[in-house]
């Protein structure tokens, strides 16, 4: 079955980047991480939701590479993801789809940090089955 063959989401850990705030910027582009912001970032409809579009995405299922990619991202005020780039290798196909699925999945609601919408930097790990 491919829900069993697919992906075990592992953990969802948020890493620690901090970048510096440009005062002559509108925009803040102060990067935090979980332990930084109250409410941490999640896919719309939860976890269980972005399992299930795991579990149903084509690209995943039809690769037969087996072990883990870690990638990591940026959720965004608006909920899209930014900066999408693979910290832990597994083959150049595993990365290429891990990416790639990251890139087109849901919307995610933003952390929140003193009750406001703030950026998140992510590392998730994606199980590949083979």
């Amino acid at each position: 079955m491919k829900r069993s063959l697919l992906i075990i989401l592992l953990s969802f850990t948020c890493i620690i980047v901090k970048a510096q705030s440009n005062p002559e910027s509108k925009t803040d582009t102060t990067i935090f991480t979980s332990t930084d912001v109250e409410t941490v970032p999640e896919c719309s409809g939860g976890f269980e939701r972005f399992a299930k579009y795991l579990a149903n995405n084509k690209q995943m299922t039809s690769l037969h590479d087996k072990g883990i990619v870690y990638v990591q991202f940026v959720v965004e005020t608006d909920g899209k993801l930014t900066q999408i780039k693979v910290v832990k290798s597994l083959s150049a196909d595993a990365d290429k789809v891990a990416a790639s699925v990251i890139r087109n999945s849901p919307l995610w609601k933003p952390g929140i940090k003193n009750g406001q919408a703030v950026r998140v930097q992510c590392t998730l790990p994606l199980h590949f089955k083979g």
